[in-house]
Parts: C-alpha cells; sequence; structure tokens
C-alpha cells in the first residue's frame, strides 16, 4: 500500500494567489481525495486477500466520496465567488 504523509498531501498552486482560506480548503479537499484513494486501496486487499468482510467498506468509501464531494464544491465556490486564485495573466 502507498504510505503518503500528510507533507506530501499539500499543493502548491503555481501562478496562483491564494487566500488563506481557498488554501485551507484546498487542503481539505486534497485531504479528502486522499482518504477515498486509501480505503478503496485497503477495499481492493480485503477482496484480494479474500477477506470475510470485504462489504465493510462500502459504507466507509460512500462517506469519504461525499465528504470529498463537500470539500470540492466548497473550495469551487470559493474560488468562483473571491476570485481568490484567479490567474495573474500567466499560463
Amino acid at each position: 500500500m502507498t504510505d503518503i504523509g500528510p507533507d506530501d498531501r499539500k499543493l502548491t498552486v503555481k501562478r496562483s494567489i491564494l487566500c488563506q482560506e481557498c488554501q485551507r480548503l484546498l487542503d481539505e479537499f486534497t485531504e479528502a481525495v486522499h482518504d477515498v484513494i486509501i480505503l478503496n486501496e485497503r477495499h481492493l486487499l480485503a477482496v484480494v486477500e479474500d477477506d470475510p468482510d470485504p462489504h465493510r467498506f462500502d459504507l466507509l468509501i460512500h462517506a469519504a466520496n461525499e465528504r470529498k464531494q463537500s470539500a470540492k464544491y466548497a473550495y469551487v465556490h470559493h474560488r468562483e465567488t473571491t476570485g481568490c486564485s484567479s490567474n495573474n495573466g500567466t499560463d
């Protein structure tokens, strides 16, 4: 299993101006995506290793996906309403 530490989950958005709140929301979204990946990986291992109850991951994955979606929409909404992560005319 891939082990990604908390510092590896932080994204740096280049050529963008991020306010503190936007960076916080991006970090929450990144963490939520990471959690979904880890749960799916553990689910896969449980199935491959003939775990007697691999279905226990279904609700966990569902909840993690809902958290990811919520975090994504919070981040996108913040960007759209504040413009704090607009590119400075560079690409």
